[in-house]
């Protein structure tokens, strides 16, 4: 299995997210690279943020717009940041662009189970940058560290390993017209982004910040910690919070339990099928 590592890199400083044509510098510099194939992997580049954005906010379009921050004299790195569409959104914005940061790297390697709107955007990033001459190297680069998209444009996309799980989260989001729920699995450090039935989405939009029993089918690197990429829900019960649970199980032992209370010898009725 091929992998393509994200190296470290120094922080910066800032949120910028940094798209990056290295190579030979007497081959590849801003007089000598082909502006229109550079700027053509700009333009999908941004469009692949936008969708990321779009996706880990469980919306239909991202809180953020991306704008351009600087490119130096001589330089052939073109920096990006993220100003929220609304006064309001400004902690919403600044949250989900450095999601966005972080989960950008993860969908690039894993195109091929990307969900359906990354995925798209990937592959015309994945079409233009193979168009670059072979010496060109365009990388992503933020506080996450670096990753190459050219690397990742000429390889089969990363395998992941799919499971169906059970487990308890809550609620954060519902909502798209390609319906999504955000949940925080009690298990994670973080909150992940799942596709969902119109049915399911509406039960957890009208039930946000609840605990919920959530049945899944996920993806998942095949390496590392097992990162979750994407998965769908398949089953959603919202969890009653005024439940005592040791109440609730010594009610149903106490009730299982009476059809029993004068029996002596349980093994022999159940042999006899008496229960």
């Amino acid at each position: 299995m091929t992998r393509v590592t994200v190296r470290s890199v120094a922080a910066t400083g800032d949120d910028c997210i940094r798209l990056v044509f290295d190579g030979p510098p007497e081959l590849v510099s801003p007089d000598k690279l082909d502006a229109q194939k550079a700027l053509a992997v700009a333009l999908a580049f941004v469009e692949t943020l936008q969708a990321v954005g779009a996706y880990e906010s469980a919306g239909d379009e991202p809180p953020f717009s991306v704008v351009f921050r600087s490119l130096k004299k001589g330089s052939v790195t073109h920096a990006y940041d993220a100003i929220p569409r609304n006064a309001r959104d400004g902690e919403a914005a600044s949250r989900v662009w450095l999601t966005t940061a972080k989960r950008l790297p993860l969908y690039l390697e894993s195109a091929g189970h990307a969900p359906g709107s990354i995925a798209k955007k990937i592959h015309h990033l994945a079409k233009v940058t193979r168009r670059l001459p072979s010496y060109v190297d365009a990388q992503a680069t933020s506080a996450e560290g670096t990753i190459s998209i050219s690397e990742l444009a000429r390889r089969e996309p990363l395998v992941l390993l799919q499971s169906t799980e059970t487990f308890r989260a809550g609620i954060l989001r519902a909502g798209g017209q390609r319906p999504r729920v955000q949940i925080k699995p009690s298990h994670a450090e973080r909150p992940i982004v799942l596709d969902a039935s119109p049915a399911i989405a509406k039960v957890a939009g009208a039930s946000l910040y609840q605990e919920a029993e959530v049945t899944a089918t996920l993806y998942r690197r095949p390496d590392g910690a097992f990162e979750i990429v994407t998965g769908s829900i398949s089953g959603l019960n919202i969890v009653d919070a005024d439940i005592d649970p040791v109440a609730a199980f010594d009610a149903w032992y106490q009730q299982a339990n009476s059809a029993w209370a004068e029996v002596k010898d349980i093994g022999g009725e159940i042999r006899r099928g008496r229960h």
